[in-house]
Protein backbone atom coordinates (compact mmCIF):
# COMPACT_ATOMS: atom_id res chain seq x y z
CA UNK A 1 0.00 0.00 0.00
CA UNK A 2 2.82 2.35 0.86
CA UNK A 3 4.56 1.49 -2.37
CA UNK A 4 1.46 2.22 -4.39
CA UNK A 5 0.89 5.45 -2.51
CA UNK A 6 4.52 6.49 -3.09
CA UNK A 7 4.27 5.80 -6.80
CA UNK A 8 1.00 7.67 -7.03
CA UNK A 9 2.44 10.71 -5.29
CA UNK A 10 5.55 10.53 -7.47
CA UNK A 11 3.44 10.44 -10.61
CA UNK A 12 1.35 13.33 -9.38
CA UNK A 13 4.45 15.37 -8.60
CA UNK A 14 5.99 14.41 -11.94
CA UNK A 15 2.83 15.38 -13.78
CA UNK A 16 2.68 18.60 -11.83
CA UNK A 17 6.32 19.37 -12.64
CA UNK A 18 5.75 18.60 -16.32
CA UNK A 19 2.72 20.85 -16.37
CA UNK A 20 4.65 23.59 -14.60
CA UNK A 21 7.54 23.12 -17.04
CA UNK A 22 5.15 23.38 -19.97
CA UNK A 23 3.59 26.48 -18.42
CA UNK A 24 7.03 28.04 -17.93
CA UNK A 25 7.94 27.19 -21.52
CA UNK A 26 4.75 28.86 -22.74
CA UNK A 27 5.53 31.88 -20.57
CA UNK A 28 9.08 32.05 -21.93
CA UNK A 29 7.83 31.75 -25.50
CA UNK A 30 5.24 34.44 -24.89
CA UNK A 31 7.88 36.58 -23.22
CA UNK A 32 10.22 36.19 -26.16
CA UNK A 33 7.41 37.08 -28.55
CA UNK A 34 6.61 40.20 -26.54
CA UNK A 35 10.31 41.09 -26.35
CA UNK A 36 10.73 40.65 -30.12
CA UNK A 37 7.60 42.71 -30.71
CA UNK A 38 8.95 45.49 -28.49
CA UNK A 39 12.35 45.38 -30.23
CA UNK A 40 10.71 45.55 -33.66
CA UNK A 41 8.47 48.47 -32.66
CA UNK A 42 11.44 50.25 -31.10
CA UNK A 43 13.48 49.58 -34.22
CA UNK A 44 10.72 51.01 -36.45
CA UNK A 45 10.58 54.14 -34.29
CA UNK A 46 14.35 54.59 -34.39
CA UNK A 47 14.39 54.01 -38.16
CA UNK A 48 11.84 56.80 -38.68
CA UNK A 49 13.73 59.16 -36.38
CA UNK A 50 17.02 58.33 -38.07
CA UNK A 51 15.54 59.04 -41.50
CA UNK A 52 14.73 62.51 -40.17
CA UNK A 53 18.32 62.93 -38.99
CA UNK A 54 19.74 61.64 -42.28
CA UNK A 55 17.50 63.97 -44.26
CA UNK A 56 19.73 66.80 -43.12
CA UNK A 57 17.89 68.30 -40.17
CA UNK A 58 20.28 70.14 -37.84
CA UNK A 59 21.75 68.50 -34.75
CA UNK A 60 21.29 70.56 -31.58
CA UNK A 61 23.59 71.01 -28.63
CA UNK A 62 23.98 73.45 -25.78
CA UNK A 63 26.49 76.21 -26.41
CA UNK A 64 28.89 77.65 -23.88
CA UNK A 65 26.40 80.37 -22.93
CA UNK A 66 23.57 77.87 -22.46
CA UNK A 67 21.86 78.69 -25.75
CA UNK A 68 20.98 76.03 -28.29
CA UNK A 69 23.30 75.79 -31.29
CA UNK A 70 22.72 73.84 -34.51
CA UNK A 71 25.20 72.01 -36.69
CA UNK A 72 24.16 71.00 -40.21
CA UNK A 73 25.62 67.73 -41.49
CA UNK A 74 25.81 67.11 -45.20
CA UNK A 75 25.37 63.70 -46.85
CA UNK A 76 27.63 64.62 -49.75
CA UNK A 77 29.31 61.49 -51.16
CA UNK A 78 31.12 63.03 -54.13
CA UNK A 79 34.41 61.41 -55.06
CA UNK A 80 37.30 63.68 -54.18
CA UNK A 81 40.93 63.30 -55.19
CA UNK A 82 42.44 62.56 -51.77
CA UNK A 83 46.14 62.65 -52.59
CA UNK A 84 47.19 61.03 -49.29
CA UNK A 85 44.62 58.22 -49.32
CA UNK A 86 46.67 55.13 -50.20
CA UNK A 87 44.39 52.34 -48.99
CA UNK A 88 44.00 49.54 -51.55
CA UNK A 89 41.51 46.70 -50.85
CA UNK A 90 42.73 43.10 -50.78
CA UNK A 91 42.74 40.99 -53.91
CA UNK A 92 40.26 38.18 -53.08
CA UNK A 93 37.01 38.69 -51.17
CA UNK A 94 36.75 36.42 -48.13
CA UNK A 95 33.63 37.83 -46.48
CA UNK A 96 30.98 40.34 -47.52
CA UNK A 97 27.74 41.39 -45.84
CA UNK A 98 25.39 44.28 -46.60
CA UNK A 99 22.36 42.72 -44.81
CA UNK A 100 20.03 43.28 -47.78
CA UNK A 101 18.61 39.73 -47.51
CA UNK A 102 18.25 39.66 -43.71
CA UNK A 103 14.80 40.05 -42.09
CA UNK A 104 13.99 43.40 -40.48
CA UNK A 105 14.23 43.64 -36.72
CA UNK A 106 16.37 40.51 -36.34
CA UNK A 107 20.06 39.88 -35.73
CA UNK A 108 21.98 39.18 -38.95
CA UNK A 109 21.57 35.54 -39.94
CA UNK A 110 24.44 33.37 -38.69
CA UNK A 111 25.90 36.04 -36.40
CA UNK A 112 26.33 35.50 -32.67
CA UNK A 113 25.88 37.94 -29.79
CA UNK A 114 25.45 38.02 -26.03
CA UNK A 115 23.01 40.91 -26.39
CA UNK A 116 20.84 42.07 -29.26
CA UNK A 117 21.02 43.55 -32.74
CA UNK A 118 18.39 44.52 -35.30
CA UNK A 119 18.38 44.84 -39.10
CA UNK A 120 17.14 48.30 -40.09
CA UNK A 121 16.45 49.87 -43.49
CA UNK A 122 16.76 53.60 -44.06
CA UNK A 123 14.79 54.91 -47.02
CA UNK A 124 16.85 58.10 -47.07
CA UNK A 125 20.05 56.08 -47.62
CA UNK A 126 18.58 53.31 -49.75
CA UNK A 127 20.58 50.76 -47.74
CA UNK A 128 20.28 48.21 -44.94
CA UNK A 129 22.14 48.35 -41.62
CA UNK A 130 22.68 46.28 -38.49
CA UNK A 131 21.87 48.21 -35.34
CA UNK A 132 24.21 47.25 -32.49
CA UNK A 133 22.50 47.35 -29.11
CA UNK A 134 24.32 48.42 -25.96
CA UNK A 135 26.06 45.94 -23.63
CA UNK A 136 26.58 43.53 -26.53
CA UNK A 137 29.45 41.73 -28.29
CA UNK A 138 28.99 40.62 -31.90
CA UNK A 139 30.80 37.99 -34.00
CA UNK A 140 30.14 37.48 -37.72
CA UNK A 141 29.38 34.15 -39.41
CA UNK A 142 32.68 34.03 -41.31
CA UNK A 143 34.51 30.68 -41.15
CA UNK A 144 37.47 31.30 -43.49
CA UNK A 145 40.98 32.39 -42.51
CA UNK A 146 41.91 35.91 -43.56
CA UNK A 147 45.57 35.12 -44.29
CA UNK A 148 48.57 37.22 -43.22
CA UNK A 149 47.80 40.12 -45.58
CA UNK A 150 44.19 41.29 -45.64
CA UNK A 151 41.92 44.31 -45.55
CA UNK A 152 38.73 45.04 -43.61
CA UNK A 153 36.18 47.67 -44.58
CA UNK A 154 32.79 48.65 -43.23
CA UNK A 155 30.45 51.62 -43.09
CA UNK A 156 29.67 53.09 -39.69
CA UNK A 157 26.67 55.25 -38.86
CA UNK A 158 26.54 57.14 -35.56
CA UNK A 159 23.03 58.19 -34.65
CA UNK A 160 21.43 60.54 -32.17
CA UNK A 161 17.66 60.74 -32.51
CA UNK A 162 17.50 63.39 -29.77
CA UNK A 163 20.24 65.48 -31.44
CA UNK A 164 21.45 66.36 -27.95
CA UNK A 165 23.70 63.45 -26.89
CA UNK A 166 27.18 64.27 -25.63
CA UNK A 167 28.58 60.97 -24.31
CA UNK A 168 28.16 57.83 -26.41
CA UNK A 169 28.76 54.22 -25.38
CA UNK A 170 32.28 52.91 -26.02
CA UNK A 171 32.45 51.23 -29.42
CA UNK A 172 35.07 48.56 -30.19
CA UNK A 173 35.84 46.88 -33.50
CA UNK A 174 38.63 44.62 -34.70
CA UNK A 175 39.58 41.07 -35.65
CA UNK A 176 40.55 37.93 -33.78
CA UNK A 177 41.63 34.31 -33.88
CA UNK A 178 39.27 31.73 -32.38
CA UNK A 179 42.02 29.11 -32.08
CA UNK A 180 40.65 25.57 -32.36
CA UNK A 181 37.05 26.66 -31.82
CA UNK A 182 34.47 27.74 -34.43
CA UNK A 183 34.91 31.42 -35.25
CA UNK A 184 31.74 32.58 -33.47
CA UNK A 185 31.54 29.94 -30.75
CA UNK A 186 29.93 30.99 -27.46
CA UNK A 187 33.24 30.47 -25.67
CA UNK A 188 34.88 32.93 -28.08
CA UNK A 189 32.00 35.34 -27.52
CA UNK A 190 32.52 35.10 -23.75
CA UNK A 191 36.27 35.80 -23.96
CA UNK A 192 37.28 37.16 -27.40
CA UNK A 193 40.81 38.01 -26.17
CA UNK A 194 41.57 34.40 -25.19
CA UNK A 195 43.73 33.64 -28.25
CA UNK A 196 44.55 36.79 -30.21
CA UNK A 197 42.70 40.02 -30.87
CA UNK A 198 43.55 43.45 -32.26
CA UNK A 199 40.86 46.04 -31.73
CA UNK A 200 40.19 49.76 -31.90
CA UNK A 201 38.33 51.64 -29.19
CA UNK A 202 36.21 54.53 -30.46
CA UNK A 203 35.20 57.17 -27.93
CA UNK A 204 32.58 59.71 -29.01
CA UNK A 205 32.25 62.87 -26.93
CA UNK A 206 29.98 65.25 -28.83
CA UNK A 207 30.62 68.35 -26.73
CA UNK A 208 31.75 70.61 -29.55
CA UNK A 209 35.31 70.69 -28.18
CA UNK A 210 36.82 67.95 -30.35
CA UNK A 211 37.37 65.47 -27.50
CA UNK A 212 36.48 62.29 -29.42
CA UNK A 213 39.28 59.75 -29.84
CA UNK A 214 40.58 56.38 -31.06
CA UNK A 215 42.70 53.89 -29.15
CA UNK A 216 44.31 50.73 -30.60
CA UNK A 217 44.88 47.61 -28.50
CA UNK A 218 46.44 44.17 -29.00
CA UNK A 219 45.80 41.05 -26.89
CA UNK A 220 47.41 37.61 -26.80
CA UNK A 221 46.20 34.84 -24.49
CA UNK A 222 44.12 37.42 -22.62
CA UNK A 223 47.07 39.72 -21.95
CA UNK A 224 47.20 43.26 -23.35
CA UNK A 225 50.49 43.73 -25.25
CA UNK A 226 49.75 47.05 -26.94
CA UNK A 227 47.83 50.15 -25.94
CA UNK A 228 48.41 53.29 -28.00
CA UNK A 229 46.57 55.54 -25.59
CA UNK A 230 43.87 57.91 -26.76
CA UNK A 231 44.45 59.64 -30.08
CA UNK A 232 42.22 62.64 -30.65
CA UNK A 233 40.13 62.72 -33.80
CA UNK A 234 38.06 65.88 -33.99
CA UNK A 235 36.17 64.86 -37.14
CA UNK A 236 34.20 62.17 -35.32
CA UNK A 237 31.65 64.56 -33.86
CA UNK A 238 30.96 65.99 -37.31
CA UNK A 239 30.25 62.45 -38.55
CA UNK A 240 27.17 62.02 -36.37
CA UNK A 241 24.15 61.49 -38.56
CA UNK A 242 25.95 60.43 -41.73
CA UNK A 243 27.76 57.24 -42.81
CA UNK A 244 31.55 57.12 -42.63
CA UNK A 245 33.80 54.50 -44.20
CA UNK A 246 36.31 52.60 -42.06
CA UNK A 247 39.27 50.94 -43.81
CA UNK A 248 41.90 48.70 -42.21
CA UNK A 249 44.92 47.16 -43.91
CA UNK A 250 46.99 44.39 -42.33
CA UNK A 251 50.34 43.40 -43.80
CA UNK A 252 51.91 40.77 -41.56
CA UNK A 253 52.40 42.68 -38.27
CA UNK A 254 51.66 46.13 -39.65
CA UNK A 255 48.25 47.69 -39.03
CA UNK A 256 46.92 50.79 -40.76
CA UNK A 257 43.50 52.38 -40.44
CA UNK A 258 41.64 55.19 -42.17
CA UNK A 259 38.39 57.02 -41.47
CA UNK A 260 37.19 58.22 -44.85
CA UNK A 261 40.43 59.48 -46.46
CA UNK A 262 42.27 60.35 -43.24
CA UNK A 263 44.82 57.92 -41.82
CA UNK A 264 44.36 57.33 -38.09
CA UNK A 265 46.93 54.60 -37.33
CA UNK A 266 50.07 53.17 -38.89
CA UNK A 267 51.40 50.69 -36.32
CA UNK A 268 54.31 48.38 -37.27
CA UNK A 269 53.72 45.78 -34.50
CA UNK A 270 49.98 45.70 -33.87
CA UNK A 271 49.28 42.20 -35.25
CA UNK A 272 50.78 38.78 -34.48
CA UNK A 273 51.60 36.38 -37.32
CA UNK A 274 51.45 33.40 -34.92
CA UNK A 275 47.66 33.09 -35.12
CA UNK A 276 45.13 32.31 -37.85
CA UNK A 277 42.83 35.32 -37.83
CA UNK A 278 39.33 34.26 -38.84
CA UNK A 279 36.66 36.65 -37.59
CA UNK A 280 35.60 40.23 -36.98
CA UNK A 281 34.57 41.58 -33.61
CA UNK A 282 32.25 44.44 -32.63
CA UNK A 283 31.27 45.55 -29.14
CA UNK A 284 29.12 48.33 -27.67
CA UNK A 285 29.31 49.15 -23.96
CA UNK A 286 26.49 50.33 -21.70
CA UNK A 287 25.81 54.00 -22.42
CA UNK A 288 23.34 54.53 -19.60
CA UNK A 289 20.44 55.48 -21.89
CA UNK A 290 17.83 53.69 -24.00
CA UNK A 291 19.01 52.23 -27.31
CA UNK A 292 16.47 54.17 -29.36
CA UNK A 293 18.10 57.46 -28.30
CA UNK A 294 21.51 56.89 -29.87
CA UNK A 295 24.23 54.45 -30.82
CA UNK A 296 25.81 52.68 -33.78
CA UNK A 297 24.87 50.98 -37.06
CA UNK A 298 27.20 49.05 -39.39
CA UNK A 299 26.88 47.89 -43.00
CA UNK A 300 28.79 46.94 -46.17
CA UNK A 301 31.30 44.76 -44.31
CA UNK A 302 34.03 43.45 -46.56
CA UNK A 303 37.14 41.36 -45.87
CA UNK A 304 39.60 40.65 -48.69
CA UNK A 305 42.93 38.82 -48.57
CA UNK A 306 46.10 39.19 -50.59
CA UNK A 307 47.77 42.27 -52.06
CA UNK A 308 46.73 43.51 -55.53
CA UNK A 309 49.55 44.13 -57.99
CA UNK A 310 47.99 46.21 -60.79
CA UNK A 311 51.33 47.18 -62.33
CA UNK A 312 52.69 43.66 -62.82
CA UNK A 313 49.33 42.17 -63.75
CA UNK A 314 48.38 44.83 -66.28
CA UNK A 315 51.81 45.39 -67.83
CA UNK A 316 53.13 41.83 -67.71
CA UNK A 317 50.00 39.65 -67.81
CA UNK A 318 47.89 42.04 -69.86
CA UNK A 319 44.90 42.42 -67.53
CA UNK A 320 43.94 43.48 -64.02
CA UNK A 321 40.62 42.81 -62.28
CA UNK A 322 39.50 44.58 -59.12
CA UNK A 323 36.47 44.65 -56.83
CA UNK A 324 38.07 47.63 -55.10
CA UNK A 325 36.34 50.20 -57.30
CA UNK A 326 32.88 50.44 -55.81
CA UNK A 327 29.78 52.42 -56.71
CA UNK A 328 26.66 53.73 -55.04
CA UNK A 329 23.78 51.24 -55.25
CA UNK A 330 22.18 51.21 -58.71
CA UNK A 331 24.31 54.17 -59.78
CA UNK A 332 27.47 54.90 -61.74
CA UNK A 333 28.70 57.19 -58.95
CA UNK A 334 32.14 56.05 -57.76
CA UNK A 335 32.51 55.81 -53.98
CA UNK A 336 35.31 57.88 -52.41
CA UNK A 337 37.00 54.82 -50.88
CA UNK A 338 37.81 53.66 -54.42
CA UNK A 339 40.43 56.37 -54.78
CA UNK A 340 43.40 54.26 -53.64
CA UNK A 341 43.16 51.72 -56.46
CA UNK A 342 42.20 54.39 -59.03
CA UNK A 343 45.30 56.32 -58.01
CA UNK A 344 47.51 53.29 -58.75
CA UNK A 345 45.92 52.81 -62.18
CA UNK A 346 46.17 56.52 -63.00
CA UNK A 347 49.83 56.76 -62.00
CA UNK A 348 50.61 53.56 -63.91
CA UNK A 349 49.11 55.01 -67.10
CA UNK A 350 50.94 58.31 -66.64
CA UNK A 351 54.27 56.48 -66.22
CA UNK A 352 53.62 54.31 -69.29
CA UNK A 353 52.29 56.63 -72.03
CA UNK A 354 52.49 53.89 -74.66
CA UNK A 355 49.98 51.69 -72.80
CA UNK A 356 46.34 51.80 -73.92
CA UNK A 357 43.57 50.07 -72.00
CA UNK A 358 40.02 48.81 -72.26
CA UNK A 359 37.86 49.30 -69.16
CA UNK A 360 35.08 46.74 -68.69
CA UNK A 361 32.31 47.01 -66.11
CA UNK A 362 30.59 43.96 -64.59
CA UNK A 363 27.56 43.62 -62.29
CA UNK A 364 25.90 40.90 -60.25
CA UNK A 365 22.60 39.37 -61.39
CA UNK A 366 20.24 41.41 -59.20
CA UNK A 367 17.68 43.20 -61.34
CA UNK A 368 16.88 42.85 -65.02
CA UNK A 369 19.60 41.87 -67.47
CA UNK A 370 19.07 44.90 -69.73
CA UNK A 371 19.31 47.24 -66.75
CA UNK A 372 22.53 45.61 -65.54
CA UNK A 373 24.02 45.87 -69.01
CA UNK A 374 23.36 49.61 -69.15
CA UNK A 375 24.60 50.09 -65.57
CA UNK A 376 27.88 48.28 -66.30
CA UNK A 377 28.46 50.48 -69.35
CA UNK A 378 27.87 53.66 -67.35
CA UNK A 379 30.19 52.51 -64.56
CA UNK A 380 33.01 51.70 -66.98
CA UNK A 381 32.53 55.11 -68.58
CA UNK A 382 32.64 56.75 -65.12
CA UNK A 383 36.04 55.14 -64.44
CA UNK A 384 37.34 56.31 -67.83
CA UNK A 385 36.12 59.85 -67.15
CA UNK A 386 37.73 59.91 -63.71
CA UNK A 387 41.12 58.77 -65.05
CA UNK A 388 40.92 61.31 -67.86
CA UNK A 389 39.91 64.24 -65.66
CA UNK A 390 42.08 63.48 -62.63
CA UNK A 391 45.27 62.16 -64.23
CA UNK A 392 44.94 63.80 -67.64
CA UNK A 393 45.05 60.46 -69.45
CA UNK A 394 44.13 61.06 -73.08
CA UNK A 395 40.71 59.67 -73.91
CA UNK A 396 42.19 58.20 -77.09
CA UNK A 397 44.19 55.77 -74.93
CA UNK A 398 41.10 54.33 -73.25
CA UNK A 399 37.88 52.66 -74.34
CA UNK A 400 35.08 51.40 -72.13
CA UNK A 401 32.40 48.76 -72.38
CA UNK A 402 30.02 46.87 -70.13
CA UNK A 403 29.22 43.18 -69.85
CA UNK A 404 26.46 43.43 -67.28
CA UNK A 405 25.81 40.11 -65.55
CA UNK A 406 26.89 37.93 -68.50
CA UNK A 407 30.39 37.01 -67.30
CA UNK A 408 30.25 36.11 -63.58
CA UNK A 409 33.33 35.05 -61.62
CA UNK A 410 31.32 33.43 -58.83
CA UNK A 411 27.88 32.20 -57.80
CA UNK A 412 25.34 35.02 -57.51
CA UNK A 413 23.51 33.15 -54.74
CA UNK A 414 25.79 34.39 -51.94
CA UNK A 415 26.75 37.92 -50.78
CA UNK A 416 30.43 37.08 -51.34
CA UNK A 417 29.70 35.80 -54.84
CA UNK A 418 27.77 38.93 -55.77
CA UNK A 419 30.58 41.13 -54.41
CA UNK A 420 33.13 39.24 -56.53
CA UNK A 421 31.01 39.70 -59.65
CA UNK A 422 30.68 43.48 -59.15
CA UNK A 423 34.06 44.38 -60.59
CA UNK A 424 36.03 46.51 -63.02
CA UNK A 425 38.43 44.91 -65.49
CA UNK A 426 41.37 46.63 -67.18
CA UNK A 427 42.78 45.02 -70.35
CA UNK A 428 45.97 46.15 -72.03
CA UNK A 429 45.40 46.91 -75.72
Amino acid sequence: MRTILYVTVLLLVSSSLQAQGLLNKVKRTAGQAVENSILNKTNDTVSKKMDEVLSGKPRKRKGANGTTESTQYSADNELKAYSKFDFVPGETIVYYRNFENDPDGELADGWNTNGAGAITRFSSLGSTWLKLYQSSIFLTDNDEYFGKDFTVEFDLLLYDSSRELIYYPAFYFGFLSSGDRPSNDNVVLQNPQAEFMSRVYLGIIADGAGNSFFQAERYEKGQMLLNTGQKGFTRLEKSIGKPVHVSMQIQKERFRMWIEEEKVFDLPKAVSTNYNINNLYFEVSDGGFQDEIGGFYISNIRVAKGTPKPKSELLEKGSFVTQGITFEVDKAEIKPESYGILKEIGELLKANPDVNIKIIGHTDSDGKEAYNQELSEKRAEAVLTFLSNTYRIESSRMVSEGKGETDPLADNETPEGKAKNRRVEFIKQ
